[in-house]
């Protein structure tokens, strides 16, 4: 057997750094291992994508014949230079990957390695044929960039007559850069020019969606250089075009016509996010990070955690939570919520659960409370994040009041206890709402809104009246779109108008709300004879629709309220609000109906007054589990209003939430879409 090129690292803050050895592109690379002290070296650090493990290719380290990926060869050779050897740090060199002790001390020290390195060297990959072309619109929308900020700063001083002072007059621009703005903007692609397919391609390169990368590009000290082939340019350059592309480019909108095809990667914009606020100071949280990078993938599914501690830990990157390879995916992930839940006095990471009826069988002791972070997510979260790494500005919901989030200890793990109040069960749902995945050319989003839109209104038209006050048909609406604009705000009543325009324009609209709104407009048109003389704006509500309900179901309860949940929702399941939590949830009761005792615990019922304080008794009570299914909006309860009130005391009972049988949720799932196909 071959010696190791690894020797044990000192204990403290030791790192290796490669050496690698001058050479011409053709060379073999051949590379020197030396342990230093992280303080003292110096050294650059790269940022890369592993790329596959097939057809690996065979470099020198330490004498000795060594098997990397062939995208991190390629990246060797760009960095490898003919006329001296360059010292860097290479995660996959660098660290013995072999040995789990080690990966974990080298993680908790990745967020200080990309800090102290000399400089941070991004690289994406080789030039392809349409990067050149991808490149010039990126430049293009660079310069328009730079211009609009300059004119808009110009225009500032002339609004507030700074521009007539000897200091600011001298940087007064003519009309020669808003003629050249003008000149940018026709330079652009226009149409359905396959430019803009370019340019998304380009951001959207293996590097963009890579969760290590996240740390590693936002920690760099100076600003990180961008390889591609041959080509170098400043992140700062790509970073801010993502941005301007995503947030500000009313211009960009005015010449791309199919801007849907565009996909240009959320990750690049998260990215340049990320590493404005994290050198302005504003630090997010563990779930904050979580969230936001949720479209990032990873090969180990370990690492959606373990790639973002060292970004929410101290100065020194120490986090409260370690990385640890030793423990497997179910362990992390059910470790990082007890971890949240317990630390951050917030309920918002049950928000992130997902659909369980699509997640990996492997995974199938993960608890039901804790979020699948390796799963695709296909809806939007109820509870958004509120800090610097999200857009929105305020969230008006608060279902349980005053209260504060109250855990209950537990001997198991696996189990969850909080305080929480029944409020009621679900008796009729719909069919799973469509996301875009279900939508094409056969199917176009508009109409396949139809089916779906057809039997929510069934189950609505019912509720007359609807015991939240107001008129059904406003209930039902606002349920659609969850009662919130873009920003997270309640939305404005005019919004009914898009949503009359969204009706009407639906194929073969759902007659019972043709008969509702013909009624209510006949007597508020006024003299008009159709709804083409009303404002309103259908796509501007499929926009709030989508955000809302795609890959949701509605569903209406015994009470008569109606609202919009899990797909994994089925008639039965329960509608609980729990102290401190923002929005309800949809409980089930636990297959088997299992009970255990857990000493020292409070079995019965408990009150919590409005300034959040509990009083009750503990004792040894059985306890009956519950699974968590998700996140729910339940229209007319959102501010509080089901809360029960008993002399200025709220009431709540003990909850213990485990995990759900995947394998009986699979049968409902697949009989379900039996049951669907035989009508």
């Amino acid at each position: 057997m071959e010696p190791s090129i690894y020797t044990p690292l000192p204990p403290g803050q030791h790192i290796r750094l490669a050496t690698i050895l001058r050479g011409r592109w053709s060379d073999p690379l051949n590379i020197k291992l030396t342990p230093t002290k992280l303080n003292v070296a110096t050294f650059f650090a790269l940022s890369y994508c592993w790329g596959t493990t097939l057809n690996p290719t065979t470099i020198t380290i330490n004498g000795q014949s060594h098997n990397v990926t062939q995208n991190l060869t390629t990246a060797l050779r760009r960095v490898r230079r003919s006329d001296m050897d360059v010292v860097g740090w290479i995660d996959a060199i660098c660290i013995d990957q072999t040995c789990i002790p080690e990966r974990n001390a080298q993680v908790s020290l990745m967020r200080q390695i990309y800090q102290r390195a000399a400089s941070v060297v991004i690289y994406i990959g080789e030039e392809t044929e349409d990067t050149t072309v991808a490149i010039k619109v990126i430049m293009i929308l660079h310069e328009i960039i730079g211009l609009k900020q300059k004119t808009a700063k110009d225009r500032l001083l002339r609004q507030t007559g700074l521009s007539s002072m000897p200091t600011f007059a001298s940087r007064m621009p003519t009309t020669w850069d808003e003629m050249c703005l003008e000149t940018l903007i026709r330079s652009l692609p226009v149409g359905d020019s396959p430019d803009w397919l370019a340019f998304g391609s380009f951001y959207n390169r293996p590097w963009f969606g890579r969760i290590w990368v996240l740390q590693e590009m936002v920690a760099a000290q100076d600003e990180p250089v961008v390889v591609c082939g041959e080509r170098v340019f400043p992140w700062s350059t790509i970073g801010a075009v993502a941005h301007y592309y995503q947030y500000e480019a009313g211009l960009v909108g005015r010449v791309v016509r199919n801007e849907e095809e565009i996909d240009l990667s959320y990750c690049a914009l998260r990215m340049y996010l990320s590493r404005i606020d994290y050198h302005q100071n504003q630090k997010s949280s563990l779930l904050g990070l979580l969230k936001a990078t949720e479209s990032f993938s990873a090969t180990d599914p370990r690492d959606k955690v373990f790639a973002l501690l060292g970004l929410v830990g101290d100065s020194n990157g120490k986090s409260s939570f370690y990385a640890d390879y030793a423990k497997d995916v179910v362990e992390v992930y059910r470790n990082v919520t007890r971890h949240i839940l317990y630390n951050d006095s917030s309920l918002d990471i049950l928000s992130c659960v997902g659909e369980i009826s699509k997640q990996d069988p492997k995974y199938k002791n993960l608890p039901s409370w804790a979020p699948d972070w390796s799963q695709e997510v296909f809806s939007t979260r109820l509870v958004k994040e509120l800090g610097n790494m999200s857009k929105v500005a305020r969230l008006h919901y608060s279902v349980s009041g005053v209260s504060t989030v109250k855990l209950l200890p537990h001997s198991d793990r696996n189990v969850i206890g909080i305080l929480g109040s029944y409020v009621d069960e679900i008796i009729a749902i719909a069919d799973r709402f469509p996301i875009w995945d279900d939508v094409s050319e056969e199917h176009p989003a508009h109409t396949s809104f139809r089916q779906p839109t057809d039997q929510w209104d069934n189950l609505a038209y019912k509720l007359d009246p609807y015991p939240g006050g107001g008129r059904t048909l406003d209930a039902f609406w606002r349920t659609l779109v969850a009662n919130v604009d873009r920003h997270g705000m309640p939305v404005r009543d005019d919004v009914f108008y898009d949503f009359a325009n969204f009706c009407y324009d639906l194929p073969g609209s759902p007659t019972r709300i043709d008969q509702v709104l013909k009624s209510y407009f006949d007597r508020a048109l006024i003299g008009a004879n159709s709804i083409e003389a009303l404002p309103g704006d259908k796509v501007a509500f499929i926009y709030l629709l989508r955000r809302a309900s795609f890959g949701r179901r509605f569903f209406t309860t015994k009470k008569g309220y109606m609202g919009i949940g899990p797909a994994d929702g089925r008639v039965g399941d329960k509608v609980y609000i729990f102290s401190g939590g923002k929005v309800p949830f949809i409980l089930r009761k636990h297959t088997g109906c299992e009970k255990s005792t857990n000493d020292g615990l409070a079995g019965g019922k408990v009150t919590q007054n409005d300034t959040g304080d509990v009083e009750g008794e503990c004792g040894n009570l059985e306890q009956e589990f519950m699974s968590f299914v998700g996140e729910a909006y339940v229209h007319g309860i959102m501010k509080g209003e089901s809360i029960e009130k008993i002399g200025g005391k709220h009431e709540w009972q003990n909850v213990f939430l485990r995990y759900i049988n995947v394998l009986e949720m699979l049968c409902h799932y697949m009989s379900s879409i039996k049951s669907h196909f035989i009508q």
